[in-house]
């Protein structure tokens, strides 16, 4: 093994412990039951709605839907994403800043449908059709798949 490539298995190591320990961090998740439940970053799916609190990691792929401060603005920190140190300003959406207790997420279902519908990337070229949610629910279905199994190979 030369040393080049020893230096890119270190930093492949590396890499994969800090995934690791990433994946195993805890964050609290809306259930079924109208409740936030504590479970672990490698548990989440697609549409999850989750409550993170102050000062709390997270990963960069949220959508900011409500604060408990009344003026809709917070503060990232991104620099374990871009190396930049300096606050980022995060404003909510303006249709979801009123979500402010646990009661009021039971809504986001609906409005997760309407983001859905509006999305120009959920495209089928086929038929030239947008996707369209019917129901409140399709939602849940997303991020399912943890497996894609075919028969190609890869060159």
């Amino acid at each position: 093994m030369s040393y080049a490539e020893f230096r890119h298995a270190c930093a492949y190591r590396e890499s994969y412990s800090m995934d690791i320990e990433a994946n195993s961090r805890k964050v609290n998740v809306y259930t079924d039951n109208n409740t936030f439940q504590e479970t672990r970053w490698r548990s989440l799916r697609v549409g999850d709605l989750m409550k993170v609190f102050k000062d709390e990691y997270f990963p960069a792929d949220l959508l900011l839907l409500s604060l408990s401060y009344e003026d809709g603005i917070c503060y990232v920190e991104t620099s374990n994403l871009d190396g930049e140190t300096n606050l980022k300003l995060k404003h909510v959406l303006n249709i979801t800043s009123s979500l402010n207790d646990d009661s009021s997420f039971q809504n986001c279902k609906v409005l997760q449908s309407i983001f859905i519908n509006q999305d120009m990337e959920i495209y089928y070229e086929e038929t030239d059709k947008l996707a369209h949610a019917r129901t409140s629910n399709l939602n849940e279905e997303l991020g399912q798949v943890d497996t894609i199994l075919s028969d190609k190979q890869a060159l």
